[in-house]
């Protein structure tokens, strides 16, 4: 489990988080975030995407914790794998760190071990040893990464997505991603259907508070009061990013 100053740390640091009201449906039945790309997002050549264009970008990933995730489809179909985002870009001693909300062991963690002339002891080892470069992170879901070294320019690169992205949201904690390479709104992401309470964090490294935190709130027949905002009051303009991950 991450433990880098502003991670959550133990459960009381999760608890204290969901008494905040992060839960994106207070029936008990699980919802899904059903993210659908528009061409519009993306000037590809002429201005169309397809299934066959592939893209690049760029993300930074400092020293310590990091919420990531992936924004392109594998070339050629499939999930995108742990050895094929990370190879050994990171260095030995790094870690990425799975959620699986409910679960009594929540957090998976996959550390690179690098070990010259020895490819077979070389990549990505999950906590019991097993090598682990095949394990897949899922378009639409967030992971943690521990860089354990000098800040690194990691550059993602895969095919450019033009179908929706299903994430089943249950109630309490989950990392998601928005699938896609483009920033978009996050008062205009088509799919979320957030409900009144609703809460997503955002976590940047290295500052002073590293958590933010945007409130969705509902008020009938008041657009103005209705919509996500930020801890002052203000209605955000956050854009989700391409490759960041987000606590919902």
């Amino acid at each position: 489990m991450p433990r880098d100053d502003g991670s959550l740390q133990d459960s009381s640091n999760i608890n204290a988080i969901e008494k905040r009201g992060m839960k994106m449906n207070f029936t008990g039945v699980k919802a899904t975030f059903v993210a659908t790309f528009l061409s519009a997002l993306l000037a590809v050549g002429a201005g169309a995407a397809s299934s066959n264009v592939v893209g690049l970008i760029q993300v930074e990933i400092p020293t310590g914790l990091s919420l990531m995730s992936v924004p392109f489809e594998k070339v050629g179909g499939g999930e995108t794998t742990l050895g094929e985002v990370f190879q050994n870009r990171l260095g030995d001693g790094a870690v990425v760190y799975l959620f699986t909300p409910g679960s009594s062991t929540p957090y998976r963690a996959y550390t690179y071990i690098y070990e010259e002339g020895q490819p077979n002891f070389t990549g990505w080892f999950d906590e019991n040893g097993v090598k682990s470069d095949d394990t897949t992170l899922p378009r639409g879901e967030g992971f943690w990464v521990k860089n354990v070294g000098a800040p690194v320019s990691l550059t993602f690169k895969g095919q450019v997505p033009v179908s929706e992205v299903t994430v089943t949201l249950p109630i309490g904690l989950k990392l998601i991603g928005f699938g896609f390479p483009a920033d978009v709104d996050l008062q205009s992401v088509q799919g979320l259907n957030p409900r009144d309470g609703d809460v997503l964090f955002a976590y940047r490294n290295g500052e002073a508070q590293p958590y933010k935190s945007y409130t969705y709130i509902y008020e009938p027949g008041q657009p103005d009061f209705t919509g996500w905002f930020d801890d002052s009051g203000t209605k955000t303009d956050l854009k989700l990013e391409p490759g960041v991950g987000y606590w919902y």
